[in-house]
């Protein structure tokens, strides 16, 4: 499935302006101070890595508690029902990132690993990534921030798939709704 596919999702569903709107608010916040660093460090048309580091304003332990409360800074234009409220995070090997709601439920994501106040990885293609059928891995790192009572959160999301997805054409929407969700993390 290639990049026309992922647009015809986006139309279909009428969420193409809803990102745009996004991704351009995206753009905004990395102009603010203390906004996160991101790149799509590697990218082709069988995968991409994109990296984001932000400082949390938190302590280890609190901001961990922040990450796996995804309700309370994942962006809900970004999911499936449109409510951040419906998503939930079971912080533990095997454990569900999902999307609940009356009209279904979505598995984004399967923990891999999670060791408080350390890291979480996440294996999970999200959004249109799900339907092209790649893999994808999404790990948080957290280390102490360089002022006491600050936390470090990088996160480094690696996808891949068959040349045919084009997922160097897509990797710039990705990395701009990450940046979404991490300046929302970071923020106080």
């Amino acid at each position: 499935m290639g990049m026309d596919f992922v647009l015809f999702l986006f139309q279909k569903e009428g969420a193409m302006r809803q990102f745009l709107a996004s991704l351009a608010g995206a753009v905004i916040l990395g102009a603010l101070p203390g906004a996160a660093q991101a790149r799509v460090e590697a990218a082709a048309a069988d995968h991409f890595r994109i990296v984001h580091e932000v400082t949390v304003p938190l302590a280890p332990d609190r901001a961990w508690r922040r990450l796996v409360t995804v309700s309370a800074w994942w962006e809900g234009s970004h999911s499936y029902s449109g409510q951040a409220r419906n998503l939930s995070l079971e912080a533990r090997a095997g454990g569900c990132w999902c999307e609940r709601w009356a009209g279904g439920s979505v598995e984004h994501g399967r923990v891999l690993m999670a060791m408080p106040e350390r890291g979480l990885r996440v294996e999970g293609a999200f959004g249109p990534l799900q339907a092209m059928a790649v893999q994808a891995v999404m790990d948080f790192t957290l280390t102490p921030g360089d002022t006491p009572g600050t936390t470090r959160i990088r996160l480094t999301y690696a996808a891949s798939g068959s040349s045919a997805s084009q997922l160097d054409a897509i990797a710039p929407a990705v990395d701009g709704v990450l940046g979404i969700q991490m300046a929302r993390l970071a923020a106080p």
